[in-house]
């Protein structure tokens, strides 16, 4: 039987060695890939400085408890890693800042174009006073009334119906137009997008939070004036505000499933896939 007390001692190096690294995965957060390499950095990192020091004359174990010991406890040297990896230039901040809000905005444009498009739906199954019909006490001078008129010749001289009519389609239209340029927008954002890295700089999750806390706003806010004008008994115009409402609650609604699925998933990769970890001198 061989005698193997000579190899104890590089055995307890090795061990220390492999102990820390142990500690620091269960500490590191990220994509599998990611922590692997900086794993196998700290790793070459530590039996480097392990090699100096016994080139020092320290012995096996010695060398490998005083690397470990440069290296500060695992907790520390994991904190750094995080921190450093979330360590963004303030251009690249700002970019993803206006890259972020051009998607927000693409996001609410098309939203005002499908109430357009709900608006066109309530003025076809109620009436077009329903959606944009004017309140009491609003009066239009003769001019303006032929004016109406002369737009709208199937109002057949009803001032109020004519205006009415060419309200309706303003909502329409205008709304259709603004949902056609935010189709624009998002297509140059999504064209700005490519080729980026996946990771995003800016906190999991804040995009779609912000995209509930806007469109969930404007829900309660639009869906509000409509109770509040249909309670008062006058439903003219009801429908404008309607359409909105119901569109924006769709999109908080999404918005809540989108954030729900961000916050479910894994923590993004945080662990920086070049560069040396910072040791402690």
């Amino acid at each position: 039987m061989s005698d193997t007390s000579g190899d104890q001692p590089a055995n307890r190096a090795s061990d220390s060695i492999d102990r820390y690294l142990d500690r620091l995965l269960g500490l590191l957060r990220g994509d599998p890939a990611d922590v692997r390499r900086t794993l196998v950095e700290v790793e070459d990192h530590l039996r480097e400085s392990a090699a100096a020091g016994m080139a020092r004359g320290l012995s096996g174990l010695g060398a490998a408890e005083e690397a470990v010991a440069r290296f500060g406890p695992p907790e520390r040297l994991a904190r750094r890693i995080h921190r450093d990896a979330m360590s963004v230039p303030v251009g690249g901040l700002v970019g993803c800042g206006v890259r972020s809000a051009a998607g927000i905005a693409g996001v609410g444009l098309v939203a005002i174009g499908l109430s357009g498009l709900v608006a066109e739906a309530l003025g076809r199954l109620a009436s077009p006073d329903f959606v944009a019909g004017d309140l009491p006490g609003v009066t239009y001078t003769a001019q303006r009334c032929a004016e109406f008129l002369a737009l709208q010749p199937d109002a057949r001289g009803d001032c109020a119906k004519a205006a009415s009519l060419h309200h309706w389609g303003e909502v329409v239209e205008y709304r259709v137009a603004a949902g056609l340029l935010g189709l624009l927008v998002l297509a140059a954002w999504a064209l700005a997008r490519r080729g980026r890295p996946a990771t995003d700089v800016l906190p999991r999750g804040l995009v779609p939070a912000v995209v509930v806390a806007l469109f969930g706003v404007a829900a309660v806010g639009l869906l509000g004036l409509s109770v509040v004008q249909a309670i008062s008994g006058w439903s003219d115009g009801v429908g404008q505000w309607l359409s909105g409402g119901l569109v924006s609650t769709v999109v908080a609604l999404i918005g809540i499933a989108w954030l729900r699925r961000e916050l479910a998933r894994p923590l993004d990769a945080w662990v920086p896939s070049n560069g040396s970890p910072i040791v402690n001198e």
